[in-house]
């Protein structure tokens, strides 16, 4: 999902943003 990823802005909005990709990805499993 390395498309997904955001353009680098604030840390918190990019870990935020890992954080529902990788859970979107788990939960496509």
């Amino acid at each position: 999902s390395a498309e997904a990823f955001p353009i680098p802005g604030s840390s918190r909005s990019t870990s935020f943003t890992l954080i529902l990709v990788l859970l979107r990805d788990w939960m496509l499993w």
